[in-house]
Protein backbone atom coordinates (compact mmCIF):
# COMPACT_ATOMS: atom_id res chain seq x y z
CA UNK A 1 0.00 0.00 0.00
CA UNK A 2 2.64 2.54 1.03
CA UNK A 3 5.06 1.60 -1.72
CA UNK A 4 2.38 2.21 -4.36
CA UNK A 5 1.67 5.60 -2.81
CA UNK A 6 5.37 6.39 -2.78
CA UNK A 7 5.73 5.50 -6.46
CA UNK A 8 2.66 7.59 -7.26
CA UNK A 9 4.05 10.62 -5.41
CA UNK A 10 7.80 10.32 -6.04
CA UNK A 11 7.90 9.24 -9.71
CA UNK A 12 6.71 12.63 -11.01
CA UNK A 13 9.53 14.31 -9.05
CA UNK A 14 12.12 11.90 -10.43
CA UNK A 15 10.77 12.44 -13.95
CA UNK A 16 10.95 16.20 -13.46
CA UNK A 17 14.56 15.94 -12.29
CA UNK A 18 15.34 13.89 -15.38
CA UNK A 19 13.79 16.58 -17.60
CA UNK A 20 15.78 19.29 -15.78
CA UNK A 21 19.16 17.57 -15.57
CA UNK A 22 19.03 14.86 -18.23
CA UNK A 23 19.45 12.04 -15.72
CA UNK A 24 16.89 10.23 -13.57
CA UNK A 25 17.95 9.45 -10.00
CA UNK A 26 18.21 5.77 -9.15
CA UNK A 27 15.95 4.85 -6.23
CA UNK A 28 17.70 2.69 -3.63
CA UNK A 29 15.86 0.86 -0.90
CA UNK A 30 18.75 0.79 1.55
CA UNK A 31 19.21 3.17 4.45
CA UNK A 32 22.54 4.37 3.06
CA UNK A 33 21.37 4.87 -0.54
CA UNK A 34 23.73 4.02 -3.33
CA UNK A 35 25.68 5.30 -6.28
CA UNK A 36 24.05 7.68 -8.75
CA UNK A 37 24.95 8.30 -12.38
CA UNK A 38 28.03 10.54 -12.59
CA UNK A 39 26.16 12.85 -14.97
CA UNK A 40 23.44 13.46 -12.39
CA UNK A 41 26.03 14.03 -9.66
CA UNK A 42 27.82 16.62 -11.82
CA UNK A 43 24.53 18.32 -12.74
CA UNK A 44 23.49 18.61 -9.07
CA UNK A 45 26.99 19.78 -8.15
CA UNK A 46 26.77 22.45 -10.85
CA UNK A 47 23.38 23.60 -9.54
CA UNK A 48 24.70 23.85 -5.99
CA UNK A 49 27.83 25.73 -7.07
CA UNK A 50 25.61 28.40 -8.66
CA UNK A 51 23.82 29.09 -5.37
CA UNK A 52 24.79 31.80 -2.95
CA UNK A 53 25.60 31.02 0.69
CA UNK A 54 22.01 31.54 1.89
CA UNK A 55 20.52 29.35 -0.86
CA UNK A 56 23.07 26.61 -0.22
CA UNK A 57 22.31 26.72 3.52
CA UNK A 58 18.59 26.48 2.73
CA UNK A 59 19.09 23.46 0.44
CA UNK A 60 21.26 21.83 3.09
CA UNK A 61 18.64 22.41 5.80
CA UNK A 62 15.82 21.15 3.57
CA UNK A 63 17.83 18.04 2.65
CA UNK A 64 18.52 17.28 6.31
CA UNK A 65 14.90 17.85 7.33
CA UNK A 66 13.46 15.85 4.44
CA UNK A 67 16.16 13.18 4.42
CA UNK A 68 15.96 13.65 0.65
CA UNK A 69 18.00 15.72 -1.76
CA UNK A 70 15.28 15.12 -4.38
CA UNK A 71 12.62 16.79 -2.23
CA UNK A 72 15.01 19.62 -1.30
CA UNK A 73 15.94 20.38 -4.91
CA UNK A 74 12.33 20.21 -6.04
CA UNK A 75 11.42 22.68 -3.28
CA UNK A 76 14.35 24.93 -4.12
CA UNK A 77 13.52 24.98 -7.83
CA UNK A 78 9.82 25.60 -7.19
CA UNK A 79 8.54 22.23 -8.42
CA UNK A 80 7.09 21.45 -4.98
CA UNK A 81 5.21 23.60 -2.52
CA UNK A 82 5.96 23.22 1.18
CA UNK A 83 2.69 21.36 1.86
CA UNK A 84 3.50 18.82 -0.85
CA UNK A 85 7.00 18.33 0.53
CA UNK A 86 5.65 17.74 4.03
CA UNK A 87 3.21 15.16 2.64
CA UNK A 88 6.08 13.32 0.93
CA UNK A 89 8.23 13.42 4.05
CA UNK A 90 5.34 12.11 6.17
CA UNK A 91 4.69 9.36 3.65
CA UNK A 92 8.22 8.01 4.17
CA UNK A 93 7.95 8.40 7.95
CA UNK A 94 4.60 6.59 7.98
CA UNK A 95 6.13 3.74 5.98
CA UNK A 96 8.97 3.43 8.48
CA UNK A 97 6.57 3.46 11.45
CA UNK A 98 4.39 0.79 9.84
CA UNK A 99 7.45 -1.37 9.15
CA UNK A 100 8.63 -0.96 12.74
CA UNK A 101 5.19 -1.81 14.15
CA UNK A 102 5.07 -4.90 11.95
CA UNK A 103 8.52 -6.01 13.11
CA UNK A 104 7.68 -5.45 16.76
CA UNK A 105 4.45 -7.40 16.39
CA UNK A 106 6.48 -10.41 15.22
CA UNK A 107 8.36 -10.42 18.51
CA UNK A 108 5.37 -9.82 20.76
CA UNK A 109 5.02 -12.53 23.38
CA UNK A 110 1.79 -14.51 23.21
CA UNK A 111 -0.47 -13.95 26.20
Amino acid sequence: MFSERQVEKIDPLLNWLESEFGFKPIVHSTFFGGKQDDGLVKAIESLLKRTDDCELAAVDAMTAAAHSLVIAIDLFRGKLHMEEAIELIRLEEDLQVMACCFCFSLFKKPQ
